[in-house]
């Protein structure tokens, strides 16, 4: 469009392509996710403040646009770091943590964005996500490739990194939950 406006139509991914009508051709490219109604997302808009931190009960805790995320262990951490754009997981023990759905909802689906594979593709090997998220070699070079880790199911509550215990991975730039009723 000559406006600029872009219009989301269906859920997808597109990429947009702007191009200078200066007589300059300049372009320049950005991806644009549409998620179905009812999808929950942490970015960089709203996940600045996540900072928590296992203590000795386990239960630190916070609650980003109706989801709740909690630690279940003495060792493990999660923080949103401005600089790295991203959140970063980290775990020096098992237990991990816990994404609980808004009240009466279930998740259907959770996929995060990392940065990179650093640590994620070993958990993915390992299956020390928990269960639900993907385990084994193929799934590891999947998300070498997509950056992607997707979790699947119908569940209140989905474990994460329930067997890692020396884990630092890549930051995660975004998590898109799917609920359902």
């Amino acid at each position: 469009a000559s406006t600029g406006v872009v219009t989301a139509v269906a859920a997808g991914t597109a990429t947009i392509t702007a191009t200078a009508n200066d007589g300059s051709d300049k372009t320049a490219t950005c991806s644009v996710t549409v998620y179905p109604a009812g999808t929950i997302v942490w970015d960089s808009s709203n996940c600045s403040s996540l900072s928590i931190h296992g203590g000795d009960s386990y239960s630190d805790n916070t609650t980003i646009a109706d989801i709740n995320l909690k630690c279940n262990a003495s060792q493990v951490d999660a923080m949103w770091y401005s600089y790295e754009g991203g959140i970063k997981f980290s775990a020096n023990a098992t237990g991990g943590y816990t994404f609980t759905a808004p009240a009466g909802k279930k998740f259907t689906k959770i996929e995060m964005i990392a940065k990179g594979s650093s640590d994620w593709d070993d958990a993915i090997i390992q299956g020390k996500l928990g269960t639900g998220w993907p385990s084994g070699n193929v799934a590891a070079m999947a998300f070498q490739s997509s950056k992607k880790i997707t979790w699947t199911g119908y569940a209140s509550t989905v474990d994460l990194l329930t067997g890692a215990n020396n884990f630092y991975g890549s930051p995660i730039t975004s998590i898109a939950f799917f609920v359902s009723e």
